[in-house]
This record gives structure tokens, C-alpha cells and sequence, in this order.
């Protein structure tokens, strides 16, 4: 679970998010970039459209005239950042904090 945006966004302003906060803020992305691409293959004739509303409620909270288009490339470009800043794969992870700590056990 993310915590609430103000929270995340002053702790990555402070230079304070930690990488489990960028993965969490990364998994919420990878959701919305799949549901807006789910959405724009679907044949929009014969289904209920819910993201357009979604999209409204978007506009008016933050102010950005955001399009199902821009904001998936927007969520794109947001993960491509921070899969170039920190390890996002947790099991590359747990095995790097495994490795460190059994040469720490050798030493």
C-alpha cells in the first residue's frame, strides 16, 4: 500500500522516499498503465466506459487536462525512471541482502 501522495511526495522532494516507497509508487503505475491499456483495446462500443469519468475526477483534483494517452505515457515514463534508479526485482533484492549477509558472516 502507497502512502498518501503528500506523505510520498515530500519524503522523494526531502531525498527521503525509501525504494520500497519507489516500488510501491511503481506497482501503482504498472496497475494504472494495464487498466488505461486494457481500456484502449477494448471495443468501446459494446462496453460500459469508466475510465472517462475517472479521467474527470483526474482533471479537477490535479489540475492537469489529463488524456487516457498522456497520462499512460506519462505512468510509462514514471516507471522507466525509477527502474533506473533503484532495483524494483524484490527477489534481486533478498538474494543481494543474502549475499552481503553471509560474506559479512565470512569476514
Amino acid at each position: 500500500i502507497v502512502p498518501p501522495i503528500g506523505k510520498v511526495l515530500s519524503l522523494v522532494r526531502a531525498g527521503q522516499a525509501s525504494a520500497q516507497i519507489f516500488r510501491d509508487v511503481k506497482a501503482s503505475l504498472d496497475a494504472v498503465v494495464l487498466l488505461l491499456d486494457f481500456h484502449s483495446n477494448q471495443d468501446r462500443v459494446n462496453e460500459s466506459n469508466m475510465i472517462d469519468p475517472l479521467l474527470v475526477i483526474l482533471r479537477h483534483e490535479s489540475g492537469i487536462d489529463a488524456q487516457a494517452y498522456n497520462l499512460e505515457q506519462r505512468c510509462r515514463d514514471a516507471i522507466q525512471l525509477i527502474e533506473t534508479v533503484i532495483s524494483v526485482d524484490e527477489i534481486s533484492v533478498f538474494n543481494h541482502d543474502k549475499q552481503t549477509s553471509t560474506q559479512n558472516e565470512v569476514v
